[in-house]
């Protein structure tokens, strides 16, 4: 009883490394498509005109609140 015991502590301890690292990026992932999601909104907001001006300032507005929340341009392939 005590081996079967053992043997599955040594189970589940062995596959706790395995995923802490996954759940870290997953996390990671979640914030920045939460800080691009709201980059994204607030452009709409700042400038709500669907003309080409307008796409075209809330495009440069976008890449800009990326730079300055995330420190990249285009985060997770994204452009």
């Amino acid at each position: 009883m005590r081996r079967c015991v053992f043997l599955i502590a040594m189970v589940l301890g062995a596959s706790l490394p395995v995923h802490a690292p996954q759940a870290a990026t997953a996390i990671q992932m979640q914030q920045t498509w939460a800080i691009v999601d709201q980059c994204r909104k607030e452009s709409f907001s700042k400038f709500p005109d669907q003309t080409k001006e307008g796409q075209q300032q809330r495009d440069k507005y976008f890449k800009a609140c990326k730079i300055r929340r995330l420190g990249s341009a285009a985060p997770l392939g994204q452009d």
